[in-house]
């Protein structure tokens, strides 16, 4: 990933320099000292990105070139922290896109994911950075067992966990949205999942099946009841703007801005036809709510019974997943 840093001067004729910080406090790659712009170069790990931010400030002293030991200790001043900070950014952290699927069944029934649906999908599609899958039972998927959290654990793998134990045209009134939001957070507690994990509650379109549509109420409600137990809320549902999940989030949002600030969105909209593996998936590009919100998940593909048997899925890393 590159990163890159610009100044709103030109420090080619100053005593200034610029550079790029990780979290920690170290410099990434050389501090610059020319022009208004400082770029580097880092590669990330499984997880969480790190945070990054720009500082102004004195580069120690440029050794003579004219000798092998000077071109040393000129690079070394250049990798050296700055001195005598004038200005520092606030810290960003970048994103990039993870790949993962989600599913009804469970990704597998041993600790060392060497059977059903885990090995299936790394096999033909490639190796997943997270799973979406249920915190308790419902009457068609079983909720995530002791083997699953073990087998996401050795192979480093993010949970998206995801709350549907209800009547799926239930999705309207606050306190059907608070109650919700106990059973999942209850849930969570119970799995040891970490304070600070989004929180998933499926909200599937009216039609045939689900002849009820949410409402801004209940957006609210599961709002404050996740928040509430120390989690982040999530929403999983058809993200384009004119549809009711959309125009229910934005009338909530409208009402409580904090809404938009304090949750994650999920979009099963496009939804894509065909087959896709890691490598040949679609650029990030899930359908957004016609206000604010963080639209951070797209399920690009539905299983509809596929082999594997899972849905495809697209994650900004910024989406705080849950890493047993």
């Amino acid at each position: 990933m590159y990163l890159s840093a610009t100044s709103n001067v030109d420090l080619t004729d100053t005593p200034w320099s610029m550079g790029i910080y990780d979290q920690s406090g170290r410099l990434v790659g050389k501090s610059c000292k020319s022009g208004r712009t400082c770029s580097a170069q880092v590669t990330l790990g499984s997880g969480a990105a790190p945070w990054y931010s720009a500082a102004i400030g004195l580069q120690a002293p440029l050794a003579n070139e004219s000798t092998p030991a000077g071109q040393l200790l000129r690079t070394a001043s250049q990798n050296a922290p700055l001195r005598d900070i004038q200005a520092r950014s606030a810290a960003v952290q970048p994103s990039r896109v993870l790949w993962g699927v989600d599913s009804c069944k469970p990704l597998t029934g041993d600790a060392a994911a060497a059977g059903d649906l885990y090995p299936q999908v790394t096999r033909m599609y490639g190796p997943p950075d997270f799973w979406g899958r249920y915190l308790t039972t419902t009457p068609n998927c079983p909720g995530i067992s002791a083997a699953e959290v073990a087998a996401a654990a050795a192979h480093h793998l993010g949970i998206l966990p995801i709350y549907n134990e209800y009547y799926c045209s239930a999705v309207a009134g606050y306190d059907v949205g608070v109650s919700y939001a106990e059973g999942a957070t209850s849930a969570a507690a119970g799995l040891g999942i970490p304070r600070g994990t989004v929180l998933m509650i499926d909200i599937e379109p009216p039609g045939e099946w689900c002849s009820g549509g949410v409402d801004a109420t209940f957006i609210e409600g599961w709002y404050d009841g996740v928040s509430g137990a120390g989690y982040s809320p999530g929403y999983y549902g058809d993200g384009t703007g004119s549809s009711t999940f959309g125009q229910a989030w934005c009338t909530a949002v409208a009402d409580r801005a904090e809404v938009a600030t304090g949750s994650y969105l999920w979009s099963f909209e496009p939804s894509l036809l065909g087959r896709y593996t890691r490598a040949t998936a679609p650029s990030y590009d899930p359908n957004q709510v016609a206000c604010a919100g963080r639209m951070v998940a797209w399920q690009y593909v539905l299983s509809s019974g596929a082999d594997p048997d899972v849905d495809s899925d697209e994650a900004l890393s910024k989406l705080p997943l849950w890493y047993p």
